[in-house]
């Protein structure tokens, strides 16, 4: 049994006993305090995980409605002598609510052609992408009908032409292509062109607009300025990144460039969702000038020395194929020497690619593909080429979080409580869930007639 209260008395007098409870007291009420400030801490990360979880979420979709025609132009009065052009036109409306950039459009076009594809479409046989008639811009055939029309343009004019949609905004692009024999397009008309069209628009999460007004943790709906909503254009672009994007993808489909890679359609190399993811991530690989023996060597320098050296009239040699001018093969010696260390990284960003398409569900990427780490702190990622390659590549990972840090390709969350940069641990299971954009394939297939 313990001490009574006469026993307590005897030891520690009237006011001992006093200073006794007090202490008890005290010692109580500090331990419910401490365990207080424990469960509001507690809820107060739980909060912000909530935060970090909406925002990861994607409030609304980027809403652009597309529409299309196509015209050829009516020929003149010097129709021997005068170039009808096909004109493809794709009209975009924003109907989401918050504004849209658009990154990219990405658009070439094939011919329906059962003389070039036989069989296709009998017997219940689909016809895809990949049985339509192609015509590059370097086609042997330098009679063809088309000469570059199915090599991949961005038809976002110059990396200088921002294209931003309001809400309820409307925008018009164009693809103008030229006719390079009119008696083919005459005799085989009306044709049926299949055109693709790789569009990527860039929206503005509520997170993003809760931090440009202010907001931030425990709750950006409540301390965010609401006046500024009346007097502040908000969602902000970065300007900067986005002629940085425009000048990478330029770079990749000027002359010297596809004449450096050997490629036909480079453009067309990245018009698909997880190929653009890896492209954004090296774009700068693109703009970048490599320093060589004597100074250095950009895309941009060696396309106007090509055409200042070998075409001054900014025009390819006519009348013969390609491969058999001697001022256009010493052209595509020159650019293949000065460009070696872009196509280098060009070809790792083709390889990086198909190995993302190569990817096995079950068994992973292939061993050895690149030297892969653990994932960070045990995480899991996604099962797919994409979210694997940025959990376990340190250069694909650092590429990325340099993205995150930036905020405009990838979509800033609010930091957690302590810390004042993201790390590895900020990257979600799906990477894709902080990227604010939104990239699809759109086919149309039209009707090209001939003007009499």
């Amino acid at each position: 049994m313990g001490p009574n209260i006469n026993q307590l008395l005897s030891s520690y007098g009237l006011f001992g006993l006093f200073v006794v409870l007090v202490s008890v007291v005290v010692s109580i009420f500090t331990q419910y305090l401490s365990l207080r400030r424990f469960r509001l801490e507690i809820s107060r990360e739980k909060r912000d995980e909530d935060h970090l979880t909406i925002e990861e979420r994607r409030l609304s979709e980027v809403n652009v409605l597309v529409d299309r025609t196509l015209q050829l132009t009516a020929p003149s009065k010097e129709a021997h002598i005068e170039t009808p052009f096909t004109i493809f036109r794709l009209q975009l409306e924003n109907i989401g609510d918050g504004p849209v950039d658009i990154l990219a459009s990405l658009t070439s076009s094939r011919l329906l052609s059962s003389k070039h594809g036989r069989g296709i479409g009998l017997r219940s046989r689909d016809v895809e992408w990949s049985d339509l008639e192609s015509f590059y811009w370097n086609h042997a055939d330098y009679e063809a009908m088309f000469l570059g029309i199915s090599t991949t343009k961005n038809m976002i004019t110059t990396p200088d032409t921002f294209i931003r949609l309001a809400l309820q905004e409307k925008a018009t692009m164009r693809r103008i292509d030229a006719v390079n024999n009119q008696s083919i397009l005459q005799r085989r008309a009306p044709l049926y062109m299949m055109y693709r069209v790789f569009l990527v628009a860039l929206g503005y999460p509520m997170g993003e607009v809760w931090r440009q007004l202010g907001g931030g943790p425990p709750d950006p709906l409540r301390n965010v300025d609401t006046e500024q909503l009346h007097f502040l254009n908000i969602a902000q672009p970065n300007y900067m990144r986005w002629q940085a994007v425009q000048s990478a993808i330029g770079n990749l489909n000027k002359l010297a460039f596809r004449l450096a890679a050997d490629e036909a359609d480079p453009l067309g190399q990245i018009a698909e969702p997880d190929a653009w993811r890896f492209f954004l991530l090296r774009h700068r690989d693109f703009i970048t000038p490599i320093p060589v023996s004597k100074g250095s060597v950009s895309i941009e320098v060696v396309a106007d020395e090509l055409w200042e050296r070998y075409f001054p009239e900014r025009k390819l040699p006519l009348g013969q194929p390609l491969d058999a001018n001697a001022q256009f093969n010493a052209a595509r010696a020159y650019c293949q020497e000065r460009l070696q260390p872009f196509v280098a990284q060009w070809q790792q960003l083709k390889q990086d690619i198909a190995l993302c398409k190569q990817f096995n569900t079950v068994s992973g990427y292939a061993p050895n593909a690149f030297k892969a780490v653990a994932p960070f702190n045990g995480k899991t990622p996604a099962a797919d080429g994409y979210s694997q390659r940025i959990h376990t590549d340190p250069e694909y990972r650092d590429r990325w979080l340099g993205l995150l840090n930036e905020g405009y390709l990838v979509s800033r969350p609010f930091l957690r409580k302590g810390k004042n940069r993201y790390d590895a641990s900020d990257i979600p299971s799906d990477p894709r869930t902080l990227e604010p954009y939104v990239a699809r394939s759109h086919f149309f297939l039209e009707e090209l007639p001939w003007h009499e």
